[in-house]
């Protein structure tokens, strides 16, 4: 599964979970290298972009 961290505010790193801490951070491993950090969160409206629209009946 993939997680994207914030490394700072304009630099984000994207790539595998490599462990799950119990204070809700996560590493994740990118290349050679291991980042610990927060996951950024999913808006909640994401939802409804991932889908494709339905058709409109007549």
């Amino acid at each position: 599964m993939f997680a994207t961290l914030m490394v700072n505010a304009y630099s984000q790193v994207q790539g595998l979970i490599v462990e799950a801490h119990e204070d809700g951070q996560v590493s994740v491993n990118v290349g050679d290298r291991i980042f610990k950090g927060w996951p950024v969160s999913r808006p909640e409206n994401a939802a409804q972009y991932d889908r494709k629209p339905e058709p409109e009946h007549a």
